[in-house]
C-alpha cells in the first residue's frame, strides 16, 4: 500500500524552532503543536489510509530556493509530520516498530514550495528492491 500527503508551502526549519525555544519554551512548544496539527488535519482531509504495520517514509522538500540546508529543513518538520500522521490514525505509532526507514530529497520550485510525504508499507518497499 502507498499513500501520499501533500502540504502546501514550507514548515519552520530547525533554526526557527531553536530560536522559538530560546525566546520562550512555550513558543517552541506551540510551534510543535501547530505544525503537527497542520499535518494531522491535512492527512484527514486527504483521506490517507490507515497503515496496519511497518512503513517507510520518503520526504520530498520542494523549496523555493537553495538557501536552507537539508538538515535544517527536515530536522523538526519530519518529527511534526510523523506526529501528525499518528494523531490522524494513519500510523499506529512513531516508534521503530512502525517507522522502519526515512528518506529525504530536496528540489526547487520558486512558484510552488511544498512538502510531499510518501508512505509505503514495508513489504511494498522491499518488493521494489534496495
Amino acid at each position: 500500500m502507498r499513500a501520499v500527503l501533500e502540504i502546501d508551502g514550507r514548515m519552520p526549519d530547525l533554526n526557527d524552532w531553536r530560536d522559538a525555544i530560546q525566546a520562550s519554551p512555550h513558543k517552541g512548544n506551540d510551534m510543535c503543536h501547530e505544525n503537527a496539527n497542520r499535518a494531522r488535519k491535512l492527512a484527514l482531509q486527504q483521506r490517507l489510509p490507515k497503515f496496519e504495520g511497518p512503513v517507510m517514509i520518503t520526504f520530498f522538500w520542494v523549496e523555493p530556493n537553495a538557501r536552507r540546508d537539508l538538515d535544517n529543513i527536515g530536522g523538526s518538520a519530519r518529527k511534526w509530520i510523523i506526529d501528525g500522521l499518528v494523531k490522524a490514525g494513519v500510523l499506529g505509532n512513531d516508534s521503530q516498530r512502525w517507522v522502519r526507514g526515512i528518506q529525504e530529497f530536496v528540489a526547487h520550485d520558486p512558484l510552488e514550495p511544498r512538502i510531499i510525504v510518501e508512505i509505503t508499507d514495508e513489504m511494498d518497499f522491499l518488493k521494489k528492491g534496495l
